[in-house]
Formats: structure tokens, sequence, C-alpha cells
């Protein structure tokens, strides 16, 4: 008999599982992109391969404030809303990019990811996102690997350098 998955379906669950991406200013596009694609796509796949008829994930782009927001590649996304205006959600994900330092110094945000890191199901970051969940003494480790191999936070984490083994 085959092993069945500890994790629990949509369909097991009843409701959908939300992912909310909080993006600021000078975040990187794929950083904000990238993940969201991935969880919208498993939800797709499942839908047409395995007929699951509540959708497994709903994602959403959430920032500081809600309108255009202007990645650091001047790429700009559009937040629907303010992360004020975000009640639930399930999986808490911080973008990386050049702006993550400002983040660091926004108070409203940083008591909003403090909250619902005490209530959502899962909190990450992608690259330089870890900073300010370190920060917050989130993150499990203040050294992470880092695609460009070097990365100088300037931040009052004191993580200093983190260097990709």
């Amino acid at each position: 008999m085959a092993k069945r998955s500890s994790f629990a379906t949509a369909q097991e669950r009843a409701r959908t599982h939300r992912v909310v991406m909080l993006a600021y200013p000078d975040a990187q596009v794929l950083d904000v992109t990238g993940p969201l694609e991935v969880f919208s796509r498993t939800s797709r796949w499942l839908k047409d391969h395995r007929a699951q008829r509540v959708p497994a994930y709903e994602v959403e782009v959430t920032a500081p404030t809600a309108g255009p927001l202007a990645m650091s590649s001047g790429l700009k996304l559009i937040a629907e809303r303010s992360f004020r205006e975000v009640e639930r959600v399930d999986t808490l994900l911080l973008a990386g990019g050049i702006g993550f330092q400002a983040v660091t110094r926004n108070s409203d945000v940083i008591r909003w990811i403090q909250r619902k890191a005490r209530t959502v199901e899962r909190v990450g970051s992608i690259c330089t996102g870890a900073f300010v969940l370190a920060r917050l003494r989130l993150a499990r480790s203040q050294v992470g690997n880092h695609p460009l191999g070097v990365l100088r936070s300037a931040g009052e984490n004191g993580t200093g350098l983190c260097r990709r083994p």
C-alpha cells in the first residue's frame, strides 16, 4: 500500500491556502513573481490533472501602500491592497531586493510581520528578505546562500557579510 502524504490537499482542508507576498519599492521582481508563479501553477495543475475543485493556492502581492510599486528593475507591479488591509494569510513571504533596508526601518510593516508571524502556518523569505526576518529574530540563521556569492548587509541586524559556501 502506498504511503499517503502528510500534507492535506485543498479538498481535505476545504479551503484555499492563501500565500501573501510582501513586496516593497526596489524589491527584485523575480523574488516577487517567481515564488507566486510556482504556487499559482501548482494550483492550476491540480485542477487540470487531479480534478481538484477547490483551488489549492491563492496568491496576492501586498505592499506598504496599495497601487503601483516600482521594482529595482524599474518594472512596476501593482499591489491591490496595502498590508494593513490583508486579513487572512496562511503563508507569508517577504521579497528580497535592494529596498529591504527601508522595510527594516518601517515600524508599521515590522509590527504587521510580527503579528502575522504568530498566526500564519509559514513565514518565508526570498534572498535579502531574510535580513528582515533576521532583524525580527524570525530567521533560523542569519547566514544563508545568495546567488551572487557575497552579499553585504547595511541593515541594523548585524549580519555583516554572508558568503556562499
